[in-house]
């Protein structure tokens, strides 16, 4: 092949991957807004999931240091909070949802995203045969305080046998939603 067959062989190439760059761009700006109002009913039904006394309304709001925190409201009253909140895992970074009552109780939280050892870490997610959430998740239910720290750490929630740092990633997020991000969500409440 010569220079000038190279040459024109390049520009093919680049023209055709142009064209390619281009359609795949129309794409996705078609179809980001349905991506977008998917994700926005995947969060509310999470939410709900995590507060369900919030009558399927919250109020986004940012505490500092760039937390997301979500007001749950039921016939116009706050009824608690859902915290936005990462941990350290032993692989990855575990993304959950806690909810809050006002009282300062947890009642619930979801694992959003992990990327955890399968069979052991990733068990975070897994749910027993017949029950329709995550055991390990459920354990955090109708507690607060130290209560929400594993077993071995003094609390109430048995760890994921050979999985510790996981789980204890996992209640380490709990805790820090149902303490210090729950008082920090009061005080900017009363403020507001």
């Amino acid at each position: 092949m010569n220079s000038r067959e190279l040459v024109k062989s390049g520009l093919v190439l680049a023209l055709i991957a142009g064209v390619c760059g281009l359609i795949l761009g129309g794409t996705y700006a078609l179809v980001k807004p349905k991506i977008e109002l998917v994700k926005d009913a995947a969060l509310e039904e999470s939410l709900g999931e995590v507060l369900p006394a919030a009558s399927a309304r919250f109020v986004r709001k940012e505490l500092s240091g760039n937390v997301t925190y979500f007001v749950g409201l039921s016939g116009g009253e706050s009824v608690g909070y859902v915290f936005d909140v990462r941990s350290s895992g032993y692989s990855s970074a575990i993304e959950l949802l806690v909810g809050v009552d006002s009282s300062g109780v947890v009642t619930g939280s979801k694992v959003l995203s992990q990327q955890e050892t399968p069979g052991l870490g990733a068990r975070v997610v897994e749910v027993r045969l017949g029950e329709g959430k995550p055991w390990f998740t459920s354990q955090f239910e109708g507690k607060r305080g130290a209560e929400l720290k594993l077993s071995k750490d003094g609390g109430k929630v048995d760890a994921i046998t050979g999985a510790t740092v996981s789980s204890r990633a996992v209640a380490e997020g709990v805790y820090e939603a149902a303490s210090r991000l729950f008082a920090e969500a009061r005080k900017a409440e009363v403020k507001g």
